[in-house]
């Protein structure tokens, strides 16, 4: 089971996924976790060191979120 399995059915919008917007840096990292989500979920099954670098980016977004939220 992958990473990106795991957590398919989840739900993002949920607090421990989404960021405190107080300052402009939080609002860009808050951006691009939406957009890499929508990235990973777009290319779906595909296996390319693309989706791999978007996971590792997503892992560590959301460690931020957690960490800000």
């Amino acid at each position: 089971m992958s990473w990106l399995d795991k957590y398919q059915g989840k739900d993002f919008t949920k607090k421990e996924f989404s960021m405190n917007k107080k300052t402009k840096r939080n609002i860009k990292k808050s951006t691009q976790l939406k957009h890499t989500k929508e990235k990973l979920h777009e290319m779906k099954h595909e296996r390319s060191n693309k989706k791999n670098n978007l996971v590792k980016s997503l892992k560590n977004l959301m460690k931020r979120a957690r960490r800000k939220g």
